[in-house]
């Protein structure tokens, strides 16, 4: 699965198993026969996993449910061994739903619902995190006999979401926390960081795994004689310099206690490119010295990430047009509501699109179907999910 996945170009991939799609998910009522499709590619899901492990092998992944909360993608990632970071009552009933132990899941949320606490005590999800003295007395309060790991505030001014501002306790209340912790019916297993989504180095990595190192082993000077856990986070993304940040994660771990359990709460790097996304056209107009291309997609709906997640579409692909010289004005796209603020991407260049063209995005996934709404009315599309062998073999015997 993994070499056919490496030997064919994406943008072939993507465009081809699009094609044989399409057919399928219109066979729809009339109203709805413009609506988008979503592929969903599972066994991109599964390389990542396996480079994961490759590349992180002392790291055991947890992966963020709310990135994209899927069910088969969800049990795909259960399938190959993966553990799973819960922030909610509503995300842990999901896993556990799965067939998904209680002990696979960490409820990672440094600010909890009191009632969503009882729950995971209810359904034997030990394990938590905070970040301050308050959050500790109310899981003592809530779920004595509770595991909690401490989040402390790292470097993430790299990033492109940074988390400092809202999450992670500062070092100078980080000794006082664990002290505080020492007289409450709770169990300190370890520390935790994040540091932020995208754009981080090497050296942000290894600094923070230097640094949370360190305050596992004050933990145990402490008392804390069950600090044994250090959670790296997650912000991990697919892209040139991620051999770089392994190597970064290695070095941060250089000389650190034999015992310590690393772990992980990767989201984007599982689901990151997983699904290709195609959207009709359903309006072209030129206004203005610009052509408006309108797509039964937008900024309420799978483009979501780009508002949120700060996300940039990198490949852009109007099929069957692929060749076709593009015009001399800029073209912006646009979503199908009437926001003004409904816009994918603007100042590109495109052929000429007409009506009942469609177009596709091939790298999309992370935080995209999860924040999706049904603004102005305008419904979400069709999820078809494919792998690498099964839609290959698909196209073989279609006309695409």
């Amino acid at each position: 699965m993994g070499d056919v996945a490496q030997s064919i170009a994406p943008q072939t991939i993507a465009a081809e198993a699009v094609k044989a799609a399409i057919p399928v998910a219109q066979t729809l009522p009339p109203v709805d026969e413009q609506l988008p499709v979503y592929l969903i590619n599972l066994s991109k899901v599964a390389l990542q996993y396996n480079r994961w492990v490759s590349l992180f092998p002392n790291v055991k992944p947890y992966f963020a449910i709310k990135c994209f909360p899927d069910t088969e993608i969800i049990k795909t990632l259960r399938d190959l061994g993966a553990n799973f970071d819960c922030a909610s009552a509503g995300e842990i009933d999901r896993a556990l739903n799965l067939n998904i132990a209680p002990e696979r899941i960490i409820f990672a949320n440094p600010c909890k619902i009191p009632a969503h606490i009882k729950h995971a005590k209810e359904v034997g999800v030990h394990r938590m995190t905070a970040d301050s003295q308050e959050e500790m007395d109310k899981i003592a309060r809530v779920y004595p006999g509770s595991g909690v790991l401490l989040r402390i505030v790292v470097c993430d001014k790299d990033s492109k979401l940074p988390f400092s501002s809202k999450f992670g306790a500062d070092e100078d209340i980080v000794e006082p926390i664990l002290r505080h912790c020492l007289s409450l019916p709770i169990t300190i297993e370890g520390v935790s960081f994040h540091v932020g989504s995208g754009g981080c180095t090497a050296e942000t990595f290894r600094e923070a795994v230097s640094h949370g190192i360190q305050i596992v082993k004050l933990a145990r000077e402490l008392g804390h004689a069950h600090a044994n856990v250090l959670d790296i986070g997650g912000g991990f993304v697919d892209n040139d310099s991620i051999v770089e940040v392994a190597r970064g994660v290695e070095a941060g771990m250089a000389g650190c206690p034999k015992d310590i359990e690393f772990m992980s709460e990767p989201g984007r790097w599982f689901c990151g490119g997983c699904l290709t996304l195609a959207a009709p056209v359903i309006a072209t107009r030129f206004r203005r010295g610009r052509h408006s291309v309108h797509l039964s997609e937008g900024a309420y709906g799978m483009f979501s990430n780009v508002v949120w997640d700060k996300q940039e579409i990198e490949t852009i692909i109007p099929m069957g047009k692929e060749t076709a010289p593009k015009l001399e004005e800029p073209a912006d796209l646009w979503g199908p509501s009437c926001d003004s603020m409904d816009f994918i991407v603007k100042n590109i260049r495109l052929p000429r699109m007409e009506v009942g063209d469609w177009v596709v995005f091939p790298t999309m996934g992370a935080y995209t179907y999860v924040s999706a709404t049904e603004f102005n009315g305008f419904k979400r599309g069709r999820i078809i999910y494919a792998d690498d062998l099964s839609f290959l073999q698909t196209l073989r015997k279609a006309d695409v």
